[in-house]
C-alpha cells in the first residue's frame, strides 16, 4: 500500500508540473513555482527563516545582502575616495573624486584633474597659478582594482568585520606591487559597509624597511560633480 502511495504521488506530481496550468487560468505558484508568470513570487514556507526566495531559490539573506553590496561596490562610477596612508613616522592624505570619465585629485592643498575625452586622456594640473592641460598616455591607476578584487567568497566575517582570506594575500600584494616593490600583506578588512557600498577598508603591508597601513574611505555616492577647470 505505502509502495503505490509514493507511485501515485509521483505520478501526480509529474503531472501537474508537466501539463502546468491552461492559458485561459490562473497560474497557480504553488503548484507550478518554476512558471514565467511566478518569478519573483517568495513562498517562505520553502526557505529557513534565515534565507531569502531569489527567483526561486532559497539564499541565506545575510550572502545575498553581502554579494549586492559588492556588486554596487566594484560597479561605482560617482563617489569619493579619502585614501590615508600611516607609515612609521609620517602620515598623508589624499582625496579623490570621480564622475564617470571625469575624475579628481587632492593632495596637500593642490587639485588635478583627470579627463577621458574622445578617446584620449588628459590631465589638467596648475603651474603659476593657471592649469594647463596636457595629453597623457593612460589614466593614472585608481583603487577600483582593490574594490574588485574584494568578492565575496574571499572574505570571512570576523566580529561584524569582513576580512580577506590568508591563501589571498599573495593576489592582494601584486595590486601594491608596483608602488611597494617587495612588499607583503598583513591584513586586509572591511571595517565598515552600509546598506550599498563598502564604506571603509584598511590594509596593512610591510616592505623590508617599513610598515604602511592604508585607510579607504569611500563616500558621496553618486553626488560628485566635477567641473574641469578652464585652460584657454
Amino acid at each position: 500500500m505505502k509502495k503505490i502511495l509514493i507511485i501515485l504521488l509521483l505520478f501526480l506530481s509529474f503531472g501537474l508540473t508537466s501539463c502546468g496550468p491552461k492559458e485561459d487560468e490562473p497560474v497557480d505558484c504553488e503548484i507550478t513555482p518554476t512558471h514565467e508568470d511566478c518569478e519573483g513570487i517568495v513562498d517562505e514556507e520553502n526557505c529557513l527563516e534565515s534565507e531569502i526566495d531569489v527567483n526561486g531559490v532559497c539564499i541565506d539573506q545575510e550572502v545575498y545582502e553581502l554579494q549586492q553590496t559588492y556588486k554596487n561596490t566594484a560597479t561605482l562610477s560617482n563617489y569619493q575616495i579619502t585614501f590615508m596612508v600611516y607609515s612609521d613616522v609620517r602620515s598623508y592624505t589624499f582625496i579623490s573624486q570621480f564622475d564617470d570619465d571625469k575624475s579628481s585629485l587632492e593632495f596637500n592643498g593642490n587639485t588635478e584633474y583627470y579627463s577621458k575625452e574622445e578617446g584620449k586622456y588628459y590631465n589638467y594640473y596648475m603651474e603659476l597659478g593657471e592649469y594647463i592641460k596636457e595629453e597623457i598616455d593612460a589614466l593614472p591607476s585608481t583603487n577600483m582594482d582593490l574594490l574588485v578584487f574584494l568578492s565575496p567568497e574571499k572574505l570571512l566575517k570576523v566580529d561584524e568585520k569582513l576580512q580577506l582570506l590568508e591563501q589571498y594575500y599573495d593576489e592582494a600584494q601584486m595590486l601594491f606591487n608596483d608602488q611597494f616593490p617587495g612588499c607583503t600583506v598583513d591584513s586586509v578588512v572591511i571595517e565598515q559597509m552600509n546598506d550599498n557600498y563598502y564604506t571603509l577598508i584598511k590594509v596593512t603591508l610591510t616592505t623590508d624597511v617599513k610598515t604602511y597601513r592604508f585607510e579607504f574611505m569611500l563616500s558621496d555616492f553618486d553626488t560628485i560633480n566635477i567641473t574641469l577647470p578652464d585652460t584657454e
